[in-house]
C-alpha cells in the first residue's frame, strides 16, 4: 500500500514559508513544535529545510507530510500577518491575512 506523500520539494517550500510567517510573528507552531509533532528532532528538521541530507527516508517525508497537512487544516493556521495585494476589485488593495 502506498502512502500519499508530498514530494521533498514541496515540503521544504512549504517549511521555509512556516520559517517566513513566524519571522513576521503570525501565531503558529514553533519549528520545534513542528518537529515535535512530526516525530523528528529540530536538528534533522533544520537539515531537510535546507537539502543538507543526501537521502531522507520515505518515513521522514510521511511523517513531515502528514504533519504539514494537519497543522494547516487548523483554523488559526489560515490567519496571517503577511500583506499581499488584491487586484480582485479592479483597484490594487493591500489586504492582510488569508
Amino acid at each position: 500500500m502506498k502512502i500519499e506523500a508530498l514530494s521533498i520539494i514541496q515540503i521544504q517550500e512549504a517549511l521555509k514559508w512556516h520559517q517566513k510567517r513566524l519571522s513576521m510573528g503570525d501565531d503558529i507552531p514553533t519549528m520545534s513544535e513542528l518537529a515535535d509533532i512530526a516525530g523528528i528532532s529540530r536538528q534533522t528538521l533544520y537539515k531537510f529545510i535546507k537539502g543538507e541530507r543526501a537521502e531522507f527516508g520515505e518515513v521522514a517525508q510521511i511523517r513531515l507530510s502528514r504533519m504539514l497537512m494537519k497543522v494547516s487544516e487548523e483554523p488559526n493556521y489560515m490567519q496571517t500577518n503577511i500583506a499581499r495585494i488584491d487586484l480582485t476589485s479592479g483597484v490594487p488593495r493591500i489586504r492582510f491575512g488569508v
